[in-house]
């Protein structure tokens, strides 16, 4: 901390500090943040729009701030298994020292967006999770044209019918533990900012109510997808790399072949759409647009994100499966 003392302010310089954050805040909210880029609203909870991490660090550098993270306390259980983070957020006046404001965060695996997973059916003869139900009978078959095997079954086959579907315990938490340290970093620099910059007026970031709403809209995959670690201005030359004002895309990331008549379409939904985009670079270094060439599909045939990410994965093994 900064061995700066405190100097209370005149009522004159503390109404004029006020004025002056109140005036940047509305000045990048009106001039310079992108709607579904900057911030968002999130379908169930209410009209007010939700802060989202590029706009943060865009605030953090209009304010001259730059976050410090100290980890509080920790669990890392391999066994049980259990992964717990609690961290402390200080954002600091670049040219004083000074602390401006500082909260906490914490997250942990026993979250049920950690610890659960949805299980899906699989194929008793090419083991993908491309099983389907059929339309025209009682059986099942295995869905050919987003990888399957083209299989057909009755519809009493207990090597399908026995299977356990729905939640489960996620068996890949430990691919997650990155990820758990992260949010709770990146929790703790959302209370930090809403204290700083004083944006509850025109945002809300308490991420905890929404996770609540249990939205179609996943915010917990959208952060996943989205955090990168927040760090000091550059100096090289004052490169500002986050100067530039980010393109507006059509939410559905290029699908011009949506239906118009089906506003409750997933792939209208911007988080959604950008929770797709996060997993496919991560996982497959895949745009959203080559995934959806390779498919020779539309987001508009699948009728959930999931049910496209499934059908991209199937596509890629069965494609390399062919290469090899």
């Amino acid at each position: 901390m900064s061995d700066h003392p405190i100097v209370p302010l005149s009522e004159s310089s503390a109404l004029e500090s006020v004025q002056m954050l109140c005036n940047i805040v509305r000045a990048i909210r009106e001039k310079v943040f992108v709607e579904g880029t900057d911030y968002g609203v999130i379908p169930g909870t209410g009209p007010k729009p939700v802060l989202l991490l590029p706009g943060m660090e865009k605030l953090l550098r209009a304010l001259r701030l730059r976050p410090e993270y100290a980890l509080l306390s920790n669990k890392e259980d391999f066994e049980t298994p259990l992964f717990y983070f609690r961290y402390e957020c200080r954002l600091i006046e670049i040219e004083t020292g000074q602390v401006v404001s500082c909260a906490i965060g914490s997250a942990n695996s026993m979250e049920a967006k950690w610890r659960w997973r949805e299980a899906k059916r699989v194929c008793p003869l090419c083991g993908k999770e491309t099983i389907n139900r059929s339309k025209r009978d009682d059986g099942w078959y295995c869905w050919l044209k987003i990888g399957g095997c083209g299989g057909q079954f009755a519809g009493s086959d207990s090597r399908i019918t026995e299977q356990q579907v729905g939640r489960v315990e996620n068996p890949d938490i430990y691919d997650q533990l990155n990820t758990i340290d992260k949010i709770a970093q990146k929790r703790a620099l959302a209370s930090a900012i809403k204290i700083a910059a004083n944006v509850s007026e025109f945002f809300t970031v308490d991420v905890e109510d929404m996770y609540q709403t249990r939205l179609t809209a996943k915010v917990e995959d959208v952060v996943d997808g989205e955090y990168t670690e927040v760090m000091p201005p550059h100096v090289n030359g004052g490169n500002k790399p986050w100067a530039k004002t980010p393109e507006r895309r059509s939410p559905a990331g290029g699908d011009a072949d949506a239906p118009n008549d089906d506003p409750s379409g997933w792939w209208r939904n911007v988080l959604e759409v950008r929770r797709v985009k996060g997993n496919l670079m991560a996982k497959h270094h895949l745009t959203l647009e080559t995934a959806m060439q390779q498919l020779g599909a539309r987001l508009s045939d699948f009728a959930t994100a999931d049910d496209l990410l499934a059908a991209v994965a199937a596509h890629l093994a069965a494609s390399s499966g062919a290469a090899s």
